[in-house]
């Protein structure tokens, strides 16, 4: 629109303002027009909102529609990541905090306890993995835990370096996940996207290298641990 005079001010406040509503509309439509015109505003006016929306016209039969619809998607895609990656720091920063004492006691557990306190509930298998792997993962797991983890006795100065990420960050580098050993991004596909997992390594004074451990996952109200995922579901992953 050529907004040079004679299309003066007053003009231009006669024009409609499209606003979410009728944006939303406009990508519920029937008419590939109206639908184009949805998808184009929602792109310009970055209204992620409307993400799920334009993932779906992505697979429409239009295929003007379809690519402008991925193009909108994949820009408000670039716009939400910052943000979701700010989210899940905070997140991650607060349970750390809460986990730190537990792995602390974890390396001053005089008699095993704390260990099996740990152990996997028969219920936390579905909530730690995707529905395909449960039942796999519960075999797995429950012959490890037959003989359950040992954790040497640290001394009680020991430095403790704790690290989380939600497991959907943990199938590529990023600045949660390259804490992790390489082989999470083997078998992130196979975890709850939305769990948090957590890997430490406890370092005695005048050391630089210390133990570590990894496999903690918080589920809702518990920690639980299933050591080294991407060992003891390697036998799940396709060949190649």
């Amino acid at each position: 629109l050529d907004a040079r005079p004679p299309l003066d001010a007053d003009s231009l406040a006669l024009l409609p303002i499209a606003g979410n509503e009728s944006i939303t509309a406009w990508l519920s439509a029937s008419d590939e027009r109206t639908l184009l015109r949805g998808v184009l505003a929602a792109r310009v006016l970055s209204l992620t909102q409307l993400s799920p929306r334009l993932q779906a016209l992505r697979s429409h039969a239009s295929k003007a529609v379809s690519q402008a619809a991925a193009a909108a998607d994949e820009q408000l895609a670039q716009v939400l990541a910052p943000a979701a990656q700010q989210l899940a720091l905070a997140s991650v920063d607060m349970i750390a905090e809460q986990l730190r004492p537990l792995l602390l006691a974890l390396a001053q557990d005089p008699d095993g306890s704390i260990v099996a306190s740990l152990r996997p509930k028969p219920e936390d298998y579905a909530r730690a993995f995707v529905p395909g792997v449960v039942d796999a993962a519960r075999e797995a797991y429950e012959t490890l835990w037959s003989q359950p983890p040992r954790v040497p006795r640290m001394t009680r100065d020991c430095q403790l370096r704790c690290h989380l990420s939600p497991a959907g960050m943990l199938a590529d580098g990023n600045v949660l996940s390259r804490h992790f050993p390489g082989g999470y991004r083997n078998i992130a596909q196979q975890l709850d996207p939305h769990r948090v997992w957590a890997a430490w390594k406890l370092i005695e004074p005048g050391h630089d290298a210390g133990m570590a451990y990894d496999g903690l996952v918080w589920l809702d109200d518990h920690w639980a641990w299933f050591p080294k995922p991407y060992r003891n579901l390697a036998h799940l992953l396709q060949p190649g």
